[in-house]
């Protein structure tokens, strides 16, 4: 379960944003759902195509590899902006550095 608190400058000096791609961050993604705001970015970089999900309707997503856990463009001469906004690539952010305490213990 994460441990959220609130970010201040003492308690974090030491807390970096990660920016790069990588495995080990969880953007070893084969696809990420798109929405239609995104199309005109997303399609410039990468191939849009319906994904079928359980109930019959259709998703749109943006291929980035053939098999699950493969992400082409990672760790490649293939350097691809406009990802998708709730890829890993761009949608989430990841932290490094000292563990911070939880507000409870504050």
């Amino acid at each position: 379960m994460p441990n959220f608190a609130l970010l201040n400058n003492v308690e974090h000096q030491d807390v970096k944003i990660i920016t790069e791609r990588s495995a080990r961050y969880g953007d070893n993604l084969m696809h990420a759902p798109v929405f239609p705001f995104e199309f005109r970015r997303v399609q410039a970089f990468y191939p849009i195509l319906l994904q079928q999900d359980s109930k019959g309707g259709f998703q749109p997503v943006a291929l980035f590899g053939f098999e699950q856990g493969e992400n082409l463009f990672l760790n490649s001469s293939l350097h691809a902006r406009g990802a998708p906004s709730r890829s890993p690539a761009e949608g989430s952010l990841h932290a490094r550095g000292a563990p911070s305490r939880s507000p409870a213990e504050g």
